[in-house]
């Protein structure tokens, strides 16, 4: 991946959405380091390694696709979480986790079940980050595109699933939509296989829709109504203002005074241009936005502490000045004791509480999440309250089984590994895999791949091995997905 400017991480199960972005921003893959259980190879619940290193890392290869990926990121990047995404993020969280348990009981997974459900189910609206999350969905995850003989397969979720990567394309009941922003209006099931699909006609095609789907976000809209969705996000957001001033904090309340705005922020606050923090304040701050031009009196290096009253053919206003905001020698607002704004035209007013007002700003842009994340303390991306997988110690058999997963990696990387070592190994542990791992469909999986890469013969005890997991495996659900992997070189019939 470095070949093409990107890298890996790896990680545990399902992680935030806003870490995810982040890191994709950063043209860094996260890569679940866990590998979904038998009863889930035709379609895992939680991410997993195949989900990942099979189906995110080989597409990014292609240059048109990565340069979606990553517009995409930093779009992302952009869009207002609120609390209640947090919320349904650590239930969605919780019941991927305890589905790859195999210890988990079906009384616990209906608990898991009834959580997300009465959490999904107090969700007031669609949020930025839920459509941003559904445009993801529907195409780096479940993307189809088009070809001359019918939609393809791009989508990762649709490349690591050995059951809906067949059903996807050939089942009628899977409905094929050309893609476009309405895309956004579909949810999604991370647990189940999904309903509809939507295909893209080609890869130019993807970032076109990008574009539309970003006119609609608060970043690139900004305004009072984005604002009022900064508010009732109950999390740390940030508004831009024309000056390029940005102003990051947790806005508890807003009003309107006809084209004039009062808000208070609850601390940390910080102030910032470029994303770069200027100053971080440890109190809440009420601020006044007076969106009015006026010939404001210099009072750089004189006193402050003043009562300053001024208006123009619509305003009248009466401020206590107590100081000023100040960068890089220009003043981008006043700190006030209190005042009160007169609007001339309307003959109403409206007083101006003790903080920060400032003057001829309209709101630019309104985007998620503090401007300079760096310098912004305690920033909240959703707890992980648990992890999949097992939990219990591991037995005999399977620290045995690890064992022969080491050895057998030290085989692969081994290029001077010869058919004797290979077969003199199996010899070896023949007795436990068909004892105790013939279960175990990734060994025989594994013996195969590695005769092939040696480009050697399999070994009578290896067909043995092989044969004796395949006839274990027919007892399972899942048989026939299992059955056409271990036919990578048809020497089972």
């Amino acid at each position: 991946m470095s070949q093409f400017g990107w890298g890996a991480v790896p990680v545990s199960g399902f992680i935030p959405p806003a870490a995810f972005l982040e890191f994709h921003a950063r043209n860094v893959l996260p890569i679940a380091t866990q590998m979904r259980r038998l009863k889930n190879i035709g379609y895992t619940p939680a991410p997993d390694i195949v989900h990942e290193a099979a189906g995110h890392a080989p597409i990014l290869a292609d240059q048109k696709y990565r340069t979606y990926i990553e517009n995409y990121s930093k779009l992302a990047q952009n869009a207002l979480i609120t609390k209640e995404d947090l919320e349904i993020y650590e239930a969605i969280r919780y019941l991927s986790d305890i589905k790859e348990d195999p210890q988990t009981t079906q009384k616990q997974m209906d608990e898991a079940q009834n959580k997300l459900d009465k959490v999904l189910a107090k969700k007031t609206s669609d949020s930025e980050i839920t459509l941003v999350s559904r445009m993801n969905w529907w195409t780096a995850e479940y993307g189809l595109i088009a070809s001359p003989d019918g939609p393809k397969i791009f989508g990762a979720g649709l490349l690591s699933s050995i059951q809906e990567s067949r059903s996807c394309l050939h089942d009628p009941e899977v409905k094929k939509i050309d893609l476009d922003i309405r895309c956004i209006d579909y949810d999604y099931d991370i647990t189940n296989p999904q309903k509809q699909l939507f295909v893209a006609r080609d890869w130019d095609h993807l970032n076109e829709v990008l574009d539309d789907f970003s006119e609609e976000l608060c970043f690139k809209k900004g305004g009072y109504d984005s604002m009022v969705h900064a508010r009732d996000s109950q999390l740390v957001n940030t508004f831009v203002l024309d000056s390029d001033l940005q102003v990051s904090g947790k806005i508890n309340n807003l009003q309107r005074h006809g084209e004039h705005l009062t808000l208070d922020l609850t601390a940390p606050i910080q102030f910032s241009t470029n994303k770069q923090q200027f100053l971080l304040r440890s109190q809440d701050l009420s601020i006044t936005m007076i969106q009015q031009p006026f010939a404001l009196p210099d009072l750089k290096g004189k006193n402050l502490n003043q009562s300053w009253t001024n208006k123009n053919q619509q305003l009248e206003l009466q401020l206590d000045i107590d100081g000023s905001l100040d960068h890089k020698n220009e003043t981008e607002g006043w700190f006030v004791l209190g005042g009160q704004a007169k609007d001339l035209k309307n003959k109403k007013s409206f007083q101006i509480k003790k903080g920060l007002v400032l003057f001829g700003k309209s709101v630019t842009s309104v985007f998620g999440g503090p401007a300079d994340k760096s310098s912004y303390p305690n920033i909240h991306m959703g707890n992980a309250s648990s992890n999949p997988g097992r939990k219990e110690p591991l037995s005999k058999a399977e620290v045995a089984m690890n064992k022969i997963f080491s050895k057998f990696r030290e085989f692969r990387e081994d290029t001077k590994c010869l058919k004797k070592n290979l077969d003199s190994y199996l010899e070896e542990t023949s007795a436990i895999i068909t004892d105790q791992l013939s279960d175990q469909w990734l060994i025989a999986l594994e013996i195969q791949e590695l005769y092939c890469q040696k480009d050697i013969e399999l070994s009578s005890q290896a067909k043995t091995i092989c044969q004796t997991i395949e006839q274990n495996i027919l007892k399972n659900n899942s048989q026939h997905f299992l059955r056409e992997g271990l036919l990578l070189k048809e020497v089972i019939d």
